[in-house]
């Protein structure tokens, strides 16, 4: 079992690490290591707060809540700064797991924490970009509802110089089809 433990902590590609009930580092892989900046023998024996001060009160929240309820805490995001990348912030993803003895008394919390800095930062440049997207296909609209009143206002003009019938009738069929198209304008643009 022991042996399936150390091929798990070596391999897992997220940060694995388990806390006894003091707050206290028992076992840290090399990648919560690298991702603390903190050499994996420096974290055992040693407190959060120790070793990475900026999460100690998020994670002694985390602490007790597990404590006292005995339930997992999943998917709680944590952000901040470790000696790993002084004066840039990292966004992780931690999951809180109660150890539990067979008498159900928790022992320690195991900690699985995946690093989505760059999946955060992805997400608000994209946000950024339909933000922008939202912004130009409004001025778009704008810009081509004003060309179309300008046709329909040459088409008006042209009508009234042009003493033909024929020649008014077309031009109002032309007005009429342009303002047609500014109303289907409009609908697509409200509907997308």
């Amino acid at each position: 079992r022991q042996q399936e433990i150390e091929a798990i902590y070596a391999s897992a590609r997220v940060g694995l690490c388990l806390l006894d009930t003091n707050m206290c580092f028992v076992r840290v892989n090399d990648r919560f290591a690298e991702m603390n900046g903190v050499p994996v023998a420096m974290h055992i024996g040693r407190s959060v707060r120790e070793v990475v001060p900026g999460f100690s009160e998020a994670s002694e929240e985390l602490m007790r809540r597990v404590m006292e309820t005995g339930k997992p805490v999943l998917d709680y995001e944590v952000a901040g700064e470790t000696p790993a990348r002084p004066g840039a912030k990292r966004t992780w993803i931690e999951q809180w797991i109660p150890m539990k003895r067979a008498d159900g008394v928790i022992v320690g919390i195991n900690v699985v924490a995946e690093d989505i800095t760059e999946r955060v930062a992805t997400q608000e440049a994209l946000l950024a970009l339909i933000a922008e997207k939202d912004i130009l296909l409004r001025e778009l609209s704008h810009r081509t509802k004003n060309n179309m009143q300008v046709i329909v206002g040459l088409l008006g003009l042209q009508a009234a110089r042009s003493g033909d019938a024929d020649v008014l009738e077309a031009l109002a069929k032309a007005q009429d089809r342009i303002r047609a198209m500014a109303l289907v304008h409009e609908k697509l643009y409200r509907s997308g």
